[in-house]
């Protein structure tokens, strides 16, 4: 039998003495200690970076403290396929994988070339031979014959890693960062996703990026959870301003799985608030109940038969709500030329999403 833990998206930001003075909760490195396996996606390198990020623009990073996090909740498999893992270059995500390297901690997901990237990383936890693959459908950087990075988003890829995993394990997750972020519901091309890679062998699928939860879904007696949202992730400035995590990002979860020869024998998520200092509490009470109740409804949704519909509707009031939208347009000095543009943008946009199937 096999104790997995798994949490959704990390990063600790650069500000030392708040790393440094992370007050650890008790009760919950209990938890995650009593377990084999703690899994997290680590959002971008572990370094000092001390340079502008590789596209000119933006990037995140974690001070070397975030060790020390890791280590106190017992988090000791990470995965490297996401969005920002390669903001400061390989040099950066090298020196993340000798830190891990030195503090016991496993990953997958980032390699020397493709061949690295696409050779089936199998771990042995308990006698039982554990399958990993990590796959980013944003902006992640593609390993090649002479490049490091990860193994590029496209079927011809990531499928034949599958079966060469499938063939070699008793278990296979597969961690996926994905989705639009802040929505509650994945995209449908996501859930088709997720099916077809359980019908090619995947036994969980884990999913991070949007930095809020997702539902979960039983697919053919198979798990998919399809944003575990953030286990911690600090504010940040960008060009100047404070991007502040917002709260249904704090209010997060964690989810308990016991695995044993024949596949996932039982499991838990639990909810967990997590504070701009970076410190995390176990929510209880009537929160939990409210919690819970909200990722019961998600998830019951997800499986409905007018799921795309709901997703339609919910992706137009996310993305147009026109009371604010309208208010924008027209709060812009006097009726100018441009006006009657923005405002043509912003229909076609609007009917565009809106007869979008998928």
């Amino acid at each position: 039998m096999i104790k997995l833990i798994a949490v959704g998206d990390i990063n600790l930001g650069n500000d030392k003495k708040a790393i440094q003075d992370i007050r650890y909760n008790e009760s919950l490195q209990d938890i995650f200690k009593k377990a084999d396996l703690v899994f997290a996606n680590l959002e971008g390198p572990i370094t000092n970076a001390g340079a502008e990020p590789v596209n000119g623009d933006f990037g995140l990073y974690s001070e070397f403290g975030t060790i020390k996090f890791l280590k106190n909740y017992g988090i000791n498999l990470v995965s490297l396929a996401n969005n920002h893992m390669g903001d400061y270059g390989p040099l950066s995500v090298e020196f993340t994988i000798d830190f891990l390297n030195e503090n016991g901690i496993r990953h997958f997901g980032w390699g020397k070339n493709i061949n690295e990237v696409l050779y089936p990383k199998i771990i042995t936890v308990n006698g039982i031979r554990i399958g990993l693959i990590a796959l980013t459908f944003h902006d992640g950087r593609n390993a090649e014959n002479y490049i490091p990075g990860m193994v590029p988003p496209e079927e011809p890829y990531y499928l034949p890693l599958l079966k060469k995993t499938r063939d070699e394990s008793d278990f296979v997750i597969v961690s996926l960062h994905w989705g639009f972020e802040m929505y509650p519901y994945p995209q449908p091309k996501d859930k088709d996703l997720a099916h077809k890679l359980i019908d090619q062998g995947a036994d969980l699928v884990l999913g991070h990026h949007p930095h809020v939860v997702q539902g979960h879904e039983t697919y053919n007696g198979k798990h998919i959870f399809y944003s575990l949202g953030n286990f911690v992730f600090k504010s940040y400035y960008y060009k100047g301003n404070k991007q502040k995590q917002a709260e249904e990002s704090k209010q997060t979860m964690f989810v308990s799985i016991d695995i044993d020869s024949s596949g996932i024998h039982s499991f838990e998520y639990l909810p967990v608030y997590y504070n701009e200092d970076l410190s995390i509490q176990l929510v209880e009470g009537e929160k939990k109940d409210k919690f819970l109740a909200y990722y019961k409804n998600i998830s019951d949704i997800l499986v409905s038969k007018k799921y795309n519909s709901v997703f339609r509707k919910f992706r137009l009031s996310f993305e147009f709500p026109l009371k604010q939208k309208m208010t924008a347009i027209f709060r812009k000095e006097g009726l100018s030329f441009s006006l009657p543009l923005r405002l043509l943008k912003f229909l076609v946009k609007f009917f565009k999403i809106g007869l979008l199937r998928k």
